[in-house]
């Protein structure tokens, strides 16, 4: 996914999808300069399989949903936010450069309705009223903009409100 540590850490994404629509991940450091290896799921004790992982190399923040819950990591393997979260199920993940905001989907498994909010989960507004199939999301490095990935290489942009 990216450089942990600049030239020294790497954060590794192995994935996992056996015929569904799922993305499965195990994120790992692979630190190479002594050249070690750590799941980041072994740290806390979880199964090890997240979904939808976000990576925000400049704020050294890493971000995933496991088992109705965000974590965030930092580039250290430790655990900086964990939060609960009801209603329906969450993904497309994406994170800002700055390590500030979030931008996710809620809705099924094939459609939602885009979120966005800080990236402790604090603050969360839907951006879109109506729900549609998301690939996937990415924010502008502003955290202005969404640019949303529509199945069947459309692509979308939408304005955030402040």
């Amino acid at each position: 996914m990216g450089w942990a540590v600049e030239r020294e850490i790497l954060l590794v994404d192995e994935s996992f999808n056996e015929g569904v629509s799922e993305n499965y991940t195990s994120p790992i450091l692979v630190d190479l300069i002594r050249e070690t290896i750590r799941p980041l799921s072994d740290v806390f004790g979880e199964s090890g399989l997240f979904f939808d992982p976000a990576f925000s190399e400049r704020a050294g923040l890493f971000i995933a949903n496991y088992d109705r819950q965000r974590f965030i990591y930092n580039m250290n393997g430790d655990l900086v936010s964990k939060k609960s979260w009801n209603g329906q199920f969450q993904q497309n993940l994406t994170i800002s450069e700055d390590g500030e905001l979030i931008a996710y989907t809620s809705g099924t498994f094939s459609e939602g309705r885009i979120f966005i909010g800080d990236a402790h989960g604090n603050d969360l507004r839907m951006i879109t009223v109506d729900s549609m199939p998301v690939g996937n999301l990415s924010l502008s490095p502003s955290g202005k903009r969404v640019l949303v990935n529509i199945p069947y290489n459309i692509l979308g942009v939408i304005d955030v409100k402040n």
